[in-house]
């Protein structure tokens, strides 16, 4: 019989439901048996080394790494040694905020898109490494997003959010600088990713997405639908519908379907309300601008 994988629970922890992050300390980690958990944590080695194992893969640990793993992803650490970490449990929804503030930063794509969603190999090249300054800098919005937490209300959870923001931003910045060349496939899937949603509003095809990333069209409708979930074509619709449903969302703004759909790169707006129809369940017009799409 398969021996079951023990699930952490966010709310086990923090039973504040506005609470979007809750930072806790692991200082002296011992050995941590395969385990899963219903929230995205980012993880920071704050000191010390360990081998961190994936499901089969194994990879080590130093100061500095800095890596994300996704819900229900099995995971534990072996063999620490002096190995002092900052887990970061984080709701999925915060990602909703930030997919759309970091779109075209490949790093983010890399950590937090296909980092996020990788096992094994593929999550130990989607890891960073931060060096003195960022590194320090990482340890203080660390420390200010625990004390922000802990105050919770006045202001206390939306300080806390945005150094999470800020610390979002470093980690994926710092991993696009300090890329290999040539660039391994998680970076160059997060490239991708990151030209899509720069272009996204543009005819694109295939064979230049091939070109972004270098790789053959076999290549990489495998390496996306692995890295996404999605195939190209379904990745590109819904980045366009989730584009359009700001428009729609956007109050400011008088256009009509026709005018949303060329704008988010639709080729008309028929094609536009059935996909729209096909992916969100309703008509462009019935679209309520009080609810928020993940994608």
């Amino acid at each position: 019989m398969k021996k079951s994988v023990f699930q952490y629970r966010l709310r086990e922890f923090c039973r504040d439901s506005q609470a979007q992050v809750m930072v806790m300390r692991q200082p002296n980690q011992s050995v941590a048996a395969l385990h899963t958990h219903d929230f995205i944590e980012v993880v920071l080695v704050l000191s010390g080394s360990a081998i961190h194992r994936v499901g089969s893969a194994r990879h080590r640990l130093a100061t500095g790494d800095a890596f994300v793993i996704n819900r229900h992803y099995v995971h534990g650490y072996e063999r620490p040694e002096g190995f002092n970490i900052a887990n970061l449990m984080i709701r999925e929804r915060f990602f909703r905020k930030t997919a759309a503030m970091f779109a075209d930063l490949p790093g983010y794509h890399d950590l937090f898109t296909i980092g996020a969603a990788s096992q094994g190999k593929a999550l130990f090249e989607s890891r960073t490494h931060l060096r003195d300054g960022e590194f320090q800098k990482a340890r203080y919005w660390i420390e200010e997003i625990e004390t922000e937490a802990a105050r919770g209300r006045f202001g206390g959870h939306a300080m806390a959010e945005s150094y999470l923001t800020l610390l979002v931003g470093l980690l994926s910045r710092n991993y696009h600088s300090s890329a290999a060349s040539p660039a391994p496939m998680p970076t160059r899937m997060g490239r991708l990713l990151s030209w899509v949603e720069q272009n996204a509003a543009r005819h694109v095809t295939v064979g230049e997405m091939c070109r972004v990333a270098a790789a053959s069209e076999r290549t990489l409708f495998r390496k996306f639908q692995e890295a996404t979930g999605y195939s190209p074509l379904d990745y590109l619709i819904r980045i366009r519908l989730r584009n359009a449903c700001r428009l729609l969302e956007n109050r400011n703004l008088d256009l009509t379907c026709e005018e949303i759909a060329l704008r988010c790169g639709f080729e008309n707006g028929n094609y536009f309300a059935r996909q729209f129809k096909r992916h969100l369940g309703c008509s462009p017009s019935a679209w309520p601008t009080s609810r928020f799409i993940a994608f």
